[in-house]
């Protein structure tokens, strides 16, 4: 099998994992595909960037004319610069903002260029897949973020089940959540795996204790009142 025809199964494989995704989120098996395509996405960026350097080790000899020379440079460009970027946005911004831009970028300026240069195929073969690699790496980031936020949430109901069982057990609440170990909890459990709202906020009262997680930083913080029972929303 080709590298070429590993890629379009690739492209195949997350195409239809974010479809599933999208279709059965929240459920187990919606994140577990939505997980699936982040990381097929990203090898399939290894499997471009491999390409590439097997040919530069190929040395001269493998050169190939100069207008492919240049295709490589550009998806070796392209490919970088999308996986960087959708690294930045899942695992330390966690917004989706980046992702977003990403995703506008495939449709109103890759893709365009792509239908320009329609009549030369070899020209619009590559920026096809330039296309193709910026909205897959945005939507594959924006995936990867919706699952990062919905395992959040999970962790989120663990602590407060925590918080309420000591509370029961030891007739007050808890003034760290440190104080959960290891009798309620086997460790403090990260709040997502975004740098940037990766921790859980308590503040312990005896009157007024609160759980504050946040969705998608700066905004979306939520914040658990042990008093009503119930969450709440401050943006």
């Amino acid at each position: 099998m080709t590298c070429f025809n590993l890629s379009y199964l690739l492209l195949a494989g997350i195409a239809g994992c974010l479809v599933l995704g999208i279709a059965a989120f929240p459920s187990d098996l919606g994140m577990l595909s939505l997980l699936i395509a982040f990381i097929l996405f990203l090898a399939l960026l290894v499997l471009l960037l491999a390409r590439w350097a097997k040919r530069r080790r190929a040395g001269p000899a493998a050169a190939v004319a100069p207008a492919a020379a240049f295709a490589d440079r550009g998806i070796r460009f392209v490919s970088c610069a999308v996986l960087g970027w959708a690294l930045v946005d899942a695992l330390v911004a966690g917004q989706g903002a980046i992702s977003l831009v990403l995703c506008a970028l495939a449709v109103l300026y890759f893709l365009p260029r792509a239908l320009v240069a329609w009549r030369n195929r070899t020209t619009l073969t590559l920026r096809l897949w330039k296309t193709a690699i910026v909205a897959v790496g945005g939507l594959a980031a924006l995936a990867f973020i919706r699952y990062d936020i919905a395992q959040g949430r999970i962790q989120a109901d663990q602590v407060v089940a925590a918080v309420q069982q000591f509370r029961e057990k030891q007739g007050r609440y808890p003034d760290r959540l440190a104080e959960l170990v290891p009798g309620f909890l086997p460790a403090v459990p990260r709040a997502r795996w975004a740098y940037s709202a990766n921790e859980f906020r308590y503040v312990g009262s005896s009157l007024h204790p609160r759980l504050i997680f946040v969705g998608i930083p700066p905004f979306d913080r939520r914040i658990f009142n042990f008093e009503t029972g119930g969450w709440d929303v401050i943006d």
